[in-house]
């Protein structure tokens, strides 16, 4: 991809392009949608980063405990919540 395609107004201050829903519901709430999305969505990856290295029996019982209901708070808020609200 190149460097010019990274400037556009559609992506993040990191430069990171950001998906189509988040970019148009922006238009109606600027950044704080973009950054609560990214924070719900940020959340199962860093429980990920926390149980690495761990057994697999370990992270098993880490994800169902702690990262699958952030998972179905995360979809329930995508299908049910704000986003579909908003746009």
């Amino acid at each position: 991809q190149s460097q010019a395609s990274l400037t556009s107004k559609h992506t993040d201050q990191r430069g990171l392009r950001l998906p189509f829903c988040i970019v148009t519901c922006d238009r109606f709430q600027p950044f704080v949608l973009p950054k609560h999305a990214i924070q719900r969505i940020a959340a199962p990856y860093k429980i990920e980063r926390e149980i690495k290295g761990f057994s697999v029996e370990d992270r098993h019982a880490a994800r169902q405990s702690s990262a699958k209901p952030l998972c179905k708070d995360l979809h329930d808020w995508l299908t049910h919540g704000l986003i579909s609200k908003t746009c």
